[in-house]
């Protein structure tokens, strides 16, 4: 997602999860479930740095990967000033890169797929119907 003039990409790295694991209750993953608990401001703070999290997994592991390449992590306050759709949006990326879920893409078959079928077996001969 393009954010601020730039794109804006997460990964689940051993660090993101390291990082991400000492912002859970008693420092423990296993507590990730609950690291959105708590109020309104508290939440919205903690989202912002998992995504801030993420991004630098990601900005760290692609300049692994090309030295010339500059990191330029999502920030914190980048995140807090983000209009609440685009932060809400952001969010749902951030937790699809870390339970590694891909998102999914509803496609319809086309309106006339039967009369396309019907015609085809039509114009080359064969039937429905089957030989004893």
């Amino acid at each position: 997602m393009k954010v601020y003039g730039r794109e804006i990409n997460f990964k689940r790295t051993v660090e993101a999860t390291i990082n991400i694991a000492d912002m859970c209750p008693d420092s423990d993953i296993a507590n990730a479930d609950k690291l959105f608990d708590g109020t309104y401001q508290v939440s919205q703070k903690t989202a912002a740095s998992f995504m801030a999290i993420l991004s630098k997994g990601y900005e760290d592991n692609k300049s692994f990967w090309d030295p010339g390449y500059e990191p330029n992590p999502l920030t914190v306050r980048e995140a807090l000033s983000l209009e609440s759709n685009e932060f809400d949006a952001l969010f749902v990326e951030a937790v699809r890169a870390y339970t590694g879920e891909k998102p999914t893409v509803e496609t319809e078959p086309p309106k006339d797929k039967k009369k396309v079928e019907e015609s085809s077996s039509t114009e080359h001969g064969s039937s429905s119907t089957a030989e004893s």
